[in-house]
């Protein structure tokens, strides 16, 4: 698959690149809300003839006024009278199906990224160039909530400003000029704007970026808790203000060049006025066109501003439209292939070689070894030795650049990813505690599935959670994380190894074929780690499984230990075998061994 890799354009797109990127756009704003997109876009089509008519109105009941014609005068009084009956019904139509297009649009823009985040393959969700990419995306997605804004009431403009071109008749020529002089004033002002506005955003990039990571240390009371502990609270405000500084300053220029905008086109519109009176108000027989100029200017104006208005906003705010349209062409993972063999897994590496996309140097090396359902391994090795690396390619979110993994002889790429994935249980470095009950965090591990009380006794023993829970008044409803939680919840915060027990249990509670354990100990104190790795092996007998760690006195169990070694495997063999063989296994533990005493 692709690389994906962003990195915003030095010069903003091009207005043909934006105009490519509307389609999309328009197509999310209909597939939202069908209904109201149809009904708004036939309201603003029905703004054009009513604007029409009520110009046509004033005119010819001024005509009629003037010669006396009662008939004429009742006659187009009703229609003046008509039009704007029209028209605000129309308007009210707009307005009632623009809210409820608005509202459905900004929930189905969310749920169509939150739904293309799930659906995207593991190796994205890794990679630098998708994360400022989603960045970006996530600072940026209220413009694309103000673009369905922009959009739609542009068609209502355009439509409105159709019906009001009657309206030129009746006007002197040079103030139709003035008219259509802002417009092209407006034009080039308005490129200016957009060009500067994507400067901004440009080093928003930059500094707003760093901006923001100030803000979450600062503002999140974990991680400013351990900041006041090193007295970097107040350099990280000092940072937090020198960014957003710099990013005032561009702000402020930004205003000054948008709000001239406006002070060009007011004056263009006053001289316009001023023109138009001086020649419909020195002919008495163009008392009528005076009329209807007076009445009917500053409407046309006002249509002709807000039309100018939200072209500016559409190619200002459209120059980030790419961003919105990479994202959702981010590929889907393809979730075909294989079914998993129901036969007895033998997983097998085969001269595996492997470095990270964008990178020169291999992380892995020719990596051949094979185990099977029911085994037991243990993988060591010092950090950055290539262990991590070589579970991530077990777990399918990479493939190897050399070499291959098979399952029962079956290469790896092409068994169906959720049918591989459904079959491990895998403990990373990082464990995640989400917001719920202890009870939840565990049955997380198997949530589809039926609710598994034996397993779910075996996985709080095994992981010596069944003791922790012991520690809480309300044992397993005791809610752990307390961002979202109520204050009748009586949520707590758990400690690194508390969330590693409760990340070990999940793990365990999950019915998979292969069970890894990356680092699963690495903040649990030495009974507890003692205990997990001696019920492990009678949890899981008929499970593959591999643990990984630096820590080589924690795996003397395993029936087989592999040491990297700068992504070679370089020994292996029982504990007992790699003790005497006295090579680099034997050194490290006897050099670990010492420092624990």
């Amino acid at each position: 698959m692709e690389q994906i890799t962003f990195t915003p354009p030095k010069e903003k797109p091009s207005p043909k690149e934006i105009l490519r990127a509307l389609p999309f756009t328009l197509r999310m704003i209909y597939e939202s809300d069908k209904r109201s997109f149809i009904i708004k876009i036939l309201a603003s089509v029905l703004n054009a003839p009513f604007a029409a008519l009520g110009v046509i109105a004033i005119k010819k009941l001024a005509d009629a006024a003037l010669a006396s014609r009662m008939e004429d005068i009742f006659f187009w009084a009703t229609m003046l009278i008509l039009s704007t009956l029209l028209i605000g019904l129309s308007v009210f139509l707009e307005e009632r199906f623009m809210n409820y297009l608005r509202h459905n649009f900004e929930v189905a823009f969310k749920g169509r990224a939150l739904k293309h985040m799930t659906m995207l393959p593991f190796w994205v969700l890794e990679d630098p160039g998708f994360r400022m990419l989603e960045d970006a995306f996530n600072r940026k997605s209220w413009i694309m909530i103000n673009m369905n804004q922009w959009l739609m009431n542009t068609f209502v403009l355009i439509f409105t400003f159709l019906g009001l071109m009657t309206v030129l008749i009746y006007l002197p020529p040079i103030a139709s000029l003035v008219i259509l002089a802002s417009f092209v004033v407006s034009y080039f002002l308005t490129k200016k704007e957009a060009k500067f506005s994507w400067s901004v955003f440009t080093q928003e990039n930059r500094e707003g970026r760093r901006a923001y990571y100030h803000e979450e240390i600062i503002m999140r009371p974990i991680s400013l808790l351990e900041a006041k502990g090193w007295g970097l609270q107040r350099p990280f405000l000092a940072l937090w203000n020198k960014f957003t500084s710099r990013l005032l300053q561009l702000r402020h220029k930004e205003t000054v060049i948008s709000t001239r905008i406006y002070a060009v086109t007011n004056i263009l519109k006053a001289f316009g006025l001023a023109v138009g009176l001086i020649f419909t108000l020195r002919d008495p027989t163009l008392l009528s066109s005076a009329v209807v100029f007076i009445a009917s200017y500053s409407q046309i104006w006002s249509t002709t501003e807000r039309l100018s208005y939200n072209i500016r906003m559409i190619f200002r705010d459209g120059s980030f439209l790419t961003i919105f349209k990479r994202f959702f062409e981010v590929p889907h993972e393809k979730n075909v292939g294989a079914k998993l063999p129901q036969d007895p897994l033998l997983i097998r590496f085969e001269d595996v070689w492997f470095r990270y996309p964008g990178t020169r140097v291999d992380v892995l090396r020719g990596v051949t070894f094979e185990f099977k359902e029911g085994d037991h391994i243990g993988i060591v090795g010092l950090n950055g030795a290539g262990k991590s690396t070589l579970i991530k390619l077990l777990m399918k979110i990479y493939e190897p650049t050399k070499g291959k993994i098979t399952i029962n002889g079956l290469d790896l790429k092409d068994i169906k990813p959720t049918a591989w994935r459904e079959a491990l249980s895998v403990m990373q470095q990082s464990t995640q505690v989400y917001d719920d009950t202890l009870r939840n965090q565990v049955i997380y591990g198997q949530f589809t599935g039926a609710d598994d009380k034996k397993r779910f006794r075996m996985a709080l023993a095994t992981s010596g959670m069944d003791k922790m829970i012991k520690e809480f008044s309300a044992g397993l409803e005791t809610h752990a994380g307390k961002m979202y939680a109520m204050p009748e919840d009586e949520a707590i915060e758990l400690s690194g190894g508390q969330r590693q027990i409760v990340a070990i249990a999940r793990s365990l509670y999950r019915d998979a074929r292969l069970y890894i354990f990356d680092e699963p100990t690495s903040s649990v104190d030495a009974e507890k780690e003692e205990r997990f790795f001696e019920r492990l092996p009678d949890a899981l007998q008929s499970e593959a499984l591999i643990f990984v760690s630096h820590r080589f006195s924690t795996l003397r169990r395993a029936e087989k230990i592999m040491v990297i070694d700068n992504g070679q495997i370089i020994e292996d063999g029982t504990h007992e075998e790699l003790m005497f063989k006295k090579g680099k296994y034997a050194e490290l533990f006897t050099l670990q061994a010492k420092l624990y005493q």
